[in-house]
């Protein structure tokens, strides 16, 4: 979800396809370890999760037909445009830790 709306809010700036290389997105990855980490499952914040999980995140994208997949290159589709999550709110059962389907990378 995370690279979705990070797609998407490339495709919104431009108003047209953006065109983004897969080594930005794994940066993103990267960068969001940082903020929402805490809530990952411990093997998609070990140092190189990154790649494997954005070449999840990204052929899920495809799968949906929100982008196109070039060697190095993710094409947004106009459907991108119209992903725009609402706002996160984090409960949990007994108040120490959230719901382990917040996992944006679990099957």
């Amino acid at each position: 979800l995370l690279v979705a709306e990070h797609l998407a809010s490339g495709y919104r700036k431009t108003e047209k396809p953006f065109v983004s290389s897969v080594t930005s997105v794994v940066a993103f990855i990267r960068d969001a370890t940082d903020r929402h980490g805490q809530y990952w499952r411990k093997s998609a914040k070990e140092p190189g999760a990154e790649k494997e999980l954005a070449a999840i995140a990204l052929e899920r994208l495809r799968r949906l037909h929100l982008i196109e997949l070039g060697d190095e290159t993710v094409r947004t589709l106009p459907a991108i445009s119209r992903f725009t999550p609402g706002p996160t709110e984090l409960k949990s059962g007994n108040g120490s830790n959230p719901p382990s389907n917040l996992d944006p990378f679990t099957k």
